[in-house]
């Protein structure tokens, strides 16, 4: 989902109590071998995409590359879709999807569910606000990034309807502005993509609390749309940005990063074929999902500075058009 463009005016004046940026071989004598082509990989889990334009989300596996067919779709009238923003799978393989149109709903759907499938629960209220990016955390708490907003709304594991009295993250002192994406660890520390910035908000944290982490400035080398963010094994943190006019970018860094620090490293370039850029996913294996303008690039771990994506999911068979969210099951 793009930024509208009011929210670049008022992020200006925001990002200044916030510390945000306002800116936006060589030949010889030895015998000639024939040298082996890439390794296949073994099928992996399925990854999940959610699509904003398709009002779909599309299944593939997650070691698919270039124009193929995703494996299942759910997609149709009764599923309830309206503008798929985020989408998070359960530790049971339940499907939740955050549809960030007039609906301002939570979908939860059951595992393997595809086609036309009506949600099992719908969550709606809760401070819900043109819902982004979603993440589980190890208890089942689902947590939403609002982008029509200034809040995260955390919603326990069964719940259902219009919700009230759940947890939310707002006020000043979060820093959070319009909030894209946030990641939550298993004992639910959150990582949010916030205009100019990523914060990291402590387990629990509720209310006008002030993040134990905030990155910002013009040496992270965040641009001001900063749309999506993960982190590896290591707990290194990755973040998507991209501005008008500019191409976007990853920039990681260290776990405990604060203030206006440098990144560890980019990925960045003409290789990348990065451009408008929205969410980030980091698997088991610390490969990197992007998903870019109508394609989800797949990057290597570790992968850095301008190098091409190790795969790209892209093409009219992928159904893919505005893909925003996306996870990867079990």
């Amino acid at each position: 989902m793009r930024v509208p463009s009011w929210v670049v005016v008022l992020s200006c004046v925001f990002a200044a109590a916030c510390g945000g940026q306002n800116a936006v071989t060589s030949a010889g004598s030895s015998p000639a071998y024939v040298q082996a082509g890439p390794a296949l990989k073994t099928p992996g889990p399925p990854l999940y995409v959610a699509d904003t334009a398709t009002n779909a989300v599309d299944k593939f596996n997650s070691t698919s590359n270039g124009d193929v067919n995703p494996s299942t779709v759910l997609s149709g009238p009764d599923t309830l879709l309206d503008s798929p923003n985020g989408v998070a799978i359960g530790s049971d393989g339940s499907i939740y999807v955050a549809n960030d149109g007039a609906s301002n709903s939570i979908n939860v759907y059951a595992p393997g569910s595809f086609g036309d499938a009506v949600p099992t629960r719908v969550i709606t209220c809760g401070g819900l606000a043109t819902p982004g990016g979603i993440s589980l955390d190890g208890a089942g708490n689902l947590y939403v990034a609002n982008t029509g907003g200034k809040s995260i709304s955390v919603f326990g594991p069964t719940d259902s309807g219009c919700v009230s009295g759940n947890r939310t993250i707002e006020g000043v002192h979060t820093c959070l502005f319009a909030p894209q994406d946030v990641h939550a660890l298993a004992d639910g520390t959150a990582y949010v993509a916030s205009e100019g910035k990523v914060l990291v908000f402590r387990p629990g944290a509720h209310g006008d609390a002030t993040p134990k982490q905030k990155i910002a400035g013009s040496n992270t080398r965040l641009r001001i749309f900063v749309m999506g963010v993960s982190v590896d094994s290591q707990l290194n943190i990755y973040a998507t940005s991209d501005a008008p006019s500019k191409k976007g970018r990853v920039t990681v860094y260290a776990p405990a990063a604060d203030g206006n620090v440098a990144p560890l490293w980019t990925i960045e370039g003409r290789k990348t074929t990065l451009d408008v850029v929205d969410k980030i996913h980091l698997d088991s294996t610390d490969e990197a999902f992007v998903t870019n303008d109508s394609a989800v690039d797949v990057f290597a771990a570790m992968a850095l500075g301008d190098v091409a994506p190790a795969r790209t999911i892209a093409g009219p068979l992928t159904t893919l058009v505005s893909p925003a969210g996306l996870d990867i099951g079990s």
